[in-house]
């Protein structure tokens, strides 16, 4: 039981430079860090453009900020903005059971 939410988010970077320095700086940081980074895909452009990505999606989960997991997803996207200001932005989207709980 429990309430549940669909959660994704998007870590977007300028360039494969940064995002291979936002990955080692992460591996770094602990386990659940390195786990939370681990359950995102990698996505690098093959169309010309320089953008890199971090996806995460995840169905039906509880998403409570006291939770460790919880905690490490949102060191992520926050890290990267904050380490990374120019060269990074994020989309994040929670949306919960009842309606209008987005």
């Amino acid at each position: 039981m429990g309430y549940r939410s669909e959660v994704a988010y998007r870590i977007v970077f300028s360039n494969k430079q940064v995002l291979n320095e936002f990955i080692a700086l992460a591996m770094m940081k602990g386990n659940e860090e390195r786990k939370a980074l681990s359950e995102c895909e990698i996505e690098v452009q093959d169309n010309g453009r320089a953008e890199c990505f971090v996806n995460f999606y995840a169905s039906d989960v509880k998403w409570y900020t006291s939770y460790v997991d919880v905690a490490a997803h949102t060191w992520l996207y926050e890290f990267a903005i904050e380490r990374f200001p120019d060269d990074c932005a994020y989309h994040y989207i929670r949306v919960g059971e009842e309606s209008g709980d987005i």
